[in-house]
């Protein structure tokens, strides 16, 4: 098929198309460090791409107790046999399903979260990650099992609508697109590879059905595709898209081509460039201050999330509601919040450690960081509530901002890239945050035209769906080794 074009990705044959096969549908998977989505629509053997723009994609139910577009990266699976794991759930209910087995259960699941990043900057062609329980497992068998839970709801989705388009799916007539972080390295895209071929997706390893997006780019395709009613506005204008993800961002230089007011094409004018600034830094940030307020040592802290890994993870969901505030602007300095720490973890310390006088331990925490210039903690028995201020939470973000002022003064010193760009396009997560938009907008000066995505958490999804429709749109691309053209 004339449209395919795989030259972003150095880790397959590219003689190996399927010139003959007719895609039927077109299925995609932001598949996110800490939340995922996926979505199908017709194929693109269907719909001209044009055609498409106008029409929503369905959006696939991964997780049937969160309505919201994405869903936490978090799975759970359950022994069927001696060596033999099934995936059972996904997102909150994998969770829900986590907490609510017994100890006697336990041994015959296990539940996995926040595991894409193990493929950043991972030396291993098969890292191991661990379970919440402790179990190390290939990530490999980790994602492969991710990639067939979703490939089932898919199949379920495309039944539920089948009786009127009368669609066939098997990894022949399925075109499958994967965002990525552009940062990535080819050794993770392999990997993503190989567990999708293991899940029995594609047909061969490098089956030309799977493609991958950046994510940067999925989302400056999305926000031209927003301003078409007014391209001829973004004529010889260059996007910088900082994509701002709750782990890594990414930044990306886009070029559009506007011809009478139609995107004839897309140029990437820079390696892409970031790092692990995202919001890992701010949650790091957080679980130094809980250890603090614990007073344990690292040997005692890492003991308490190993034994006790559904306080733990019940925990970080306080903190992620507390952080989503500071996301969407709803915490200022002057704010305080409540921080309930959970009974599993309180029965646990006290056993193990002795801890129970917590308003002592807060008192404590007070004297020892007295001169930080941040207000006082408290914590409150009646409701087992830790009430921390906005100035303390807003702290956490000083590492991130840190690492992220020095990732961009080095991009300032090192590149003419700036020089080319006159608008700065947020996306990601973290982009929700007007502190740190605020933040990045200081650092790199008033010169330019500040946007946010629309919707940065559909973006990457409906900008990868946009792209496997026409890959071709991007027709000039750097990569670290060399650039490209169609």
């Amino acid at each position: 098929m004339h449209y395919r074009n795989l030259y972003y990705d150095s880790t397959i044959n590219y003689g190996n198309s399927n010139n003959n096969k007719k895609i039927e549908l077109l299925c995609a998977i932001d598949f996110g460090s800490t939340r995922t989505a996926a979505g199908w629509t017709i194929g693109v053997d269907n719909i001209p791409r044009n055609q498409f723009i106008t029409t929503d994609g369905i959006k696939i139910k991964l997780d049937p107790n969160d309505d919201n577009f994405t869903t936490p990266t978090a799975i759970l699976f359950k022994k069927i046999d001696q060596n033999d794991w099934e995936p059972i759930s996904f997102g909150k209910s994998a969770e829900r399903e986590y907490f609510g087995l017994r100890n006697n259960e336990i041994d015959n699941y296990r539940f996995f979260k926040n595991y894409k990043m193990k493929l950043y900057q991972n030396n291993s062609i098969n890292p191991k990650i661990r379970s919440f329980s402790g179990e190390e497992w290939s990530i490999i068998k980790v994602l492969s099992g991710v990639f067939k839970f979703i490939n089932q709801k898919f199949i379920e989705s495309v039944n539920e609508s089948n009786s009127k388009i009368n669609l066939s799916i098997n990894n022949d007539t399925t075109q499958w697109v994967l965002t990525v972080p552009a940062i990535w390295e080819d050794k993770a895209k392999e990997i993503m590879r190989r567990a999708f071929f293991q899940a029995g997706l594609i047909s061969s390893q490098d089956s030309a059905n799977l493609l991958f997006c950046y994510e940067p780019e999925a989302a400056a395709l999305v926000f031209i595709q927003d301003q078409r009613n007014n391209l001829d506005k973004l004529k010889n204008k260059n996007l910088l898209v900082v994509d701002a993800g709750r782990r890594t961002i990414d930044i990306t230089l886009v070029k559009p081509t506007i011809v009478n007011n139609e995107i004839e094409k897309f140029e990437i004018l820079m390696v892409p460039t970031g790092g692990d600034s995202g919001s890992i830094y701010i949650d790091q940030e957080f679980i130094k201050f809980f250890q603090s307020f614990l007073n344990l040592n690292n040997n005692q802290f890492n003991q308490f999330k190993n034994e006790c890994p559904k306080g733990f993870l019940k925990l970080s969901n306080q903190w992620e509601g507390i952080k989503i505030k500071i996301f969407i602007g709803d915490l200022t300095e002057y704010d305080s919040h409540f921080l309930e720490i959970p009974r599993i973890i309180l029965r646990y310390l006290e056993k193990r450690f002795g801890i129970k006088d917590f308003k002592g331990l807060a008192k404590k925490f007070n004297q020892r960081n007295q001169n930080s210039g941040l207000s006082e903690i408290e914590w409150d028995d009646d409701e087992r509530f830790l009430v921390i201020s906005g100035d303390r939470i807003k702290s956490f973000f000083k590492k991130a901002i840190q690492k992220l002022r020095s990732d961009l003064n080095l991009f300032k010193q090192t590149t003419e890239i700036l020089r080319q760009t006159d608008i700065v396009l947020f996306t990601g997560g973290l982009s929700n945050s007007d502190y740190f938009r605020k933040s990045v907008q200081k650092i790199l000066g008033n010169n330019y035209q500040y946007c946010k995505s629309s919707y940065p958490e559909k973006s990457n999804l409906v900008g990868s769906i946009y792209f496997g429709f026409d890959p071709k749109i991007i027709s000039i691309k750097r990569s670290q080794f060399t650039m490209r053209k169609n």
